[in-house]
């Protein structure tokens, strides 16, 4: 789905939005755009095609978070092809630490990095199962307090692939920057599809649980909100924190 001259939108969004809260301001880049031809609800997802400079924008202004702060990021991922190194989903805090899914050395891994501005945990735990292509899996990366976890369709990762630093209260996010791909630098870009990600305040799960069966609806928890819905091939992306 070309998007010909149509290489970047700017969504401004000014009205206030539920419990006194603005939402936030995406910024589509390069190739990244609506794709009607998957989903997990709602009829589309963002179609990330893994290239130079392919991800979303966030324009954190209205959105306060200390490195301290308890979180929740998660979505639905589907790949067409795993990848071979990383996949960056996220890219959080001013020093560009990040969640991905990560392939060490023939394992898949869920890998991050949270840190406090300074020193960094790099948390590396495998997968419950070997991802397979083209299927839609749900992954959250959840910071309550001193404890960090990371979950696959629900499932607590628990088996240690090398996990470096140590982890406590202070180490986090500042803020969110982009989705889908490393704000460092690297050719990490996301390759395939996302839906219904949702970035919140709170650690919204301590222990394993059932991925919705439905799309996410807002609450005052919600940092942001993305059913990433709409018309095909369009590169407007909505805050849905409303």
């Amino acid at each position: 789905m070309p998007l010909g001259a149509a290489r970047q939108s700017f969504l401004s969004l000014t009205a206030a939005v539920a419990a006194g809260r603005s939402a936030l301001t995406f910024t589509a880049e390069e190739q990244v755009q609506i794709d009607t031809a998957q989903s997990k609800f709602g009829g589309a997802s963002g179609l990330f095609d893994g290239g130079t400079d392919d991800y979303i924008t966030v324009d954190n202004t209205n959105m306060t978070q200390a490195y301290g702060d308890d979180f929740t990021f998660e979505g639905f991922f589907r790949w067409p092809t795993l990848p071979s190194v990383f996949a960056m989903l996220g890219t959080h805090s001013s020093r560009g630490d990040y969640f991905s899914l990560y392939n060490k050395s023939g394992t898949y891994t869920m890998h991050c990095a949270l840190s406090n501005g300074s020193s960094v945990f790099y948390p590396i735990y495998n997968t419950p199962v070997t991802p397979s292509t083209n299927t839609w899996y749900h992954l959250a990366f959840v910071k309550s307090g001193a404890t960090f976890k990371m979950f696959w369709d629900g499932t607590e990762c628990t088996t240690n692939n090398g996990t470096s630093g140590t982890m406590d209260a202070g180490k986090g996010g500042n803020g969110f920057l982009r989705i889908g791909d490393y704000a460092a630098g690297g050719s990490y870009a996301m390759n395939g599809h996302m839906d219904e990600v949702r970035h919140s305040k709170i650690a919204r799960y301590t222990g394993n649980f059932t991925p919705t069966a439905s799309a996410f609806t807002n609450d005052s928890d919600t940092h942001f909100l993305m059913h990433m819905d709409g018309t095909d091939g369009s590169t407007t992306f909505l805050d849905d924190n409303s």
